[in-house]
């Protein structure tokens, strides 16, 4: 007697295996191997490993899905709590005095600017630039020899032939060299007192001294009667 080949194809109809959900839950498994069950070859029937080795796919796919799904909602709470730690830090921080990195001056119509960086070793020579919107160098200004750590430097707010700079903001840059001639590293900074907190775009603004900075450019946070503690 003759047999009718029967079709060895293991994939079974789309109405066989819809879900509702955008991944493949334990009933969609379920209807998908009893199709490929019913699919496959009398003649060639699926093996046990075969099919021992669907189920234990189909198990380490539920448990990594399962963990992708943890993992997104710790990150998640993760997120939710760093803001919300941001933002309650934010708030204790009006009426302190904090230090922010930055390379910009403002300069008023009179009066002077106080340019603040730090050096990390001795400088024989130091130089001061300070540049306008456009990149031009307006004033150079040399320093006297330094050791390393914090300095000042008052700028009048004149340009290199004496006459008062129109106001705005500046940009001002350090270098340094020690007596061997090699480069001494220099960050600038800006320090004052937070006046207010802002929120733009779902970020911390502070407004120091007119100027608004981010929590991510605070380099120190002081009491304000530090300064006159200090001194």
């Amino acid at each position: 007697m003759s047999v009718e080949p029967v079709s060895t194809s293991a994939t079974p109809s789309a109405d066989l295996i819809s879900s509702r959900s955008q991944s493949m839950d334990r009933a969609d498994f379920l209807k998908m191997l009893t199709a490929q069950l019913r699919s496959q070859d009398p003649l060639n029937p699926m093996s046990n490993e075969d099919f021992a080795s669907q189920l234990a796919t189909f198990s380490s796919l539920q448990e990594l899905q399962g963990m992708g799904a943890t993992l997104d909602q710790s990150l998640q709470a993760n997120l939710l709590l760093g803001q919300l730690f941001n933002n309650t830090m934010a708030t204790s921080l009006i009426g302190k005095v904090v230090r922010a990195q930055a390379d910009s001056v403002e300069v008023g119509s009179s009066g002077t600017a106080s340019l603040n960086y730090t050096l990390t070793g001795n400088a024989t020579d130091v130089t001061v630039q300070i540049l306008n919107s456009d990149g031009k160098v307006v004033r150079t200004m040399t320093v006297p020899a330094q050791v390393a750590g914090e300095h000042q430097v008052q700028w009048d707010g004149l340009d290199g032939d004496g006459k008062r700079v129109p106001a705005g903001t500046y940009t001002f840059a350090i270098t340094a060299k020690d007596a061997d001639g090699q480069t001494v590293n220099a960050s600038t900074y800006f320090e004052g007192s937070v006046s207010e907190v802002r929120y733009v775009n779902g970020q911390v603004v502070l407004l120091v001294g007119g100027r608004e900075v981010s929590l991510s450019d605070i380099l120190l946070i002081r009491e304000a009667d530090d300064e006159a503690k200090k001194g």
